[in-house]
């Protein structure tokens, strides 16, 4: 009788064991998975969020390089129809119910800090950029100078060839003089 009953303590041991280790292991694919839908509806929510950027202010861009969006209702429409677009990811329950900004920062908010740092910042880059111009046309010039230089070489070259053959065609002249003054003297 004592044999059966660790027979069967044996039996449930494993059983639990068998139970626990399976449990975990299915634990840990359902959080990668979990883990994967969250990092997918994060790059998706940061790619709409990019592509609802795309509604910014051209002419500031162009003219100043600061990004300024205009709050509407346009912003918050794009983004859910980008959310939805990225996240569409067939039969994995993932839906959007909604899209909620929290904070909007305007240019001249907090005293115009934000205004004053993308001047200053846009001043920096434009003392840099003038710089580098200013380099970039020293470059130029001392390019120019050496082009100027080798047509100039070039030239002389030339004229030196060009007086080299006027040397010679009046020499021929000469000789034609002479020769036909040998023919009129016969």
């Amino acid at each position: 009788m004592l044999k059966k009953y660790i027979k069967a303590q044996i039996t449930i041991m494993a059983a639990l064991s068998i139970t626990l280790v399976l449990s975990l292991i299915l634990t840990c694919i359902r959080s990668v998975s979990d883990n994967m839908r969250n990092t997918y509806i994060k790059s998706a929510c940061m790619l709409a969020m990019e592509g609802a950027f795309s509604c910014y202010h051209n002419d500031m861009l162009d003219e100043y390089d600061i990004l300024v969006m205009k709050k509407t209702d346009v912003i918050k429409r794009h983004t859910e129809d980008y959310i939805r677009q990225n996240t569409d990811m067939g039969s994995k329950g993932i839906e959007l119910t909604g899209v909620e900004f929290n904070d909007f920062g305007y240019i001249t908010s907090d005293g115009g800090y934000y205004l004053t740092k993308e001047i200053a910042a846009y001043m920096k880059y434009g003392v840099y950029s003038e710089v580098i111009d200013m380099f970039k046309n020293t470059q130029e010039q001392v390019e120019k100078a050496e082009k100027i230089n080798e047509i100039a070489s070039d030239i002389s070259k030339c004229e030196e060839e060009l007086w080299n053959i006027d040397e010679k065609i009046l020499q021929l002249i000469q000789l034609l003089m002479e020769l036909r003054q040998t023919i009129w003297d016969w």
